[in-house]
C-alpha cells in the first residue's frame, strides 16, 4: 500500500498562480503551514518570488535566502557553539565553520591539506537498513574530484560500523573508504588516491 499525497499539487500550485496567498490557502483548504511548508521544500509547489521574500521575512521558511557571507557567518557561529557546548570533548574547529570531532579526523584533513585534495566535511546523512529501521549514517570527508568518502575510525568502531557503512554504500550507490589509525598516513591516502 503505497502513501497517497493528501493534496493534490497541480490543483494547489493552479490555486497559487492564480494569485492565492499563502494565508489564504491555509484558509481555503484548511491545509496547515507545516504540510505547504515541506511540499515547497519536496519542490511540488512554488510560490512567487515576492511571496517567497515575504515567508522567509515572516520565518515561515528559513533557507536559501542566505547570501554565502551570512552562511559563513552563521556557520562559524554554530560551530562556537557547538565547541562550547559539546559534550564530545575532542571536537576542533579546524578552520572557520569547520568542526572535527576527532583527533583521527584533524589527522586526515592535514594530510588532505597537505596534498592539496580538496574535501568537504559531509553534513548530509545517507540512509542505511538496521533490520527494517531506516538510519543515517554520515562518513566524515568526501573528495569532491574522486567522488570518495573518507570515514577514520578506530578498531573498535571499524567492527562495529562496517553492516552500517556496507549497507550505506549499496543503497545509496557510494564509496566510502574506512580508515584505521595505521592508514591515516600520507603516502596511504596518496596512494589510495592514485
Amino acid at each position: 500500500m503505497t502513501n497517497k499525497p493528501k493534496y493534490d499539487y497541480k490543483e494547489l500550485q493552479a490555486l497559487i498562480d492564480a494569485g492565492n496567498s499563502y494565508r489564504s490557502l491555509r484558509r481555503l483548504l484548511g491545509i496547515s503551514s507545516r504540510t505547504l511548508w515541506l511540499a515547497q521544500i519536496a519542490g511540488h509547489i512554488r510560490f512567487p518570488e515576492k511571496n517567497q521574500q515575504r515567508l522567509y521575512a515572516l520565518g515561515v521558511l528559513t533557507h536559501s535566502l542566505h547570501t554565502e557571507e551570512t552562511k559563513t557567518r552563521l556557520s562559524i557561529s554554530a560551530c562556537t557553539r557547538l565547541q562550547k557546548n559539546s559534550k564530545y570533548s575532542k571536537n576542533t574547529e579546524y578552520k572557520p565553520g569547520v568542526i572535527l570531532e576527532s583527533s583521527y579526523e584533524v589527522r586526515v584533513a592535514e594530510i588532505l591539506d597537505r596534498l592539496n585534495v580538496r574535501w568537504e566535511k559531509v553534513r548530509r546523512g545517507y540512509i542505511w537498513n538496521d533490520n527494517d529501521k531506516i538510519r543515517r549514517y554520515i562518513p566524515d570527508f568526501y573528495l569532491p574530484d574522486y567522488n570518495l568518502f573518507l570515514d577514520p575510525k578506530n578498531d573498535y568502531l571499524i567492527k562495529k560500523d562496517k553492516r552500517k557503512i556496507d549497507s550505506a554504500m549499496e543503497l545509496n550507490n557510494i564509496s566510502v573508504v574506512v580508515l584505521s589509525n595505521n592508514e591515516i598516513t600520507e603516502s596511504f591516502i596518496k596512494n589510495l588516491l592514485l
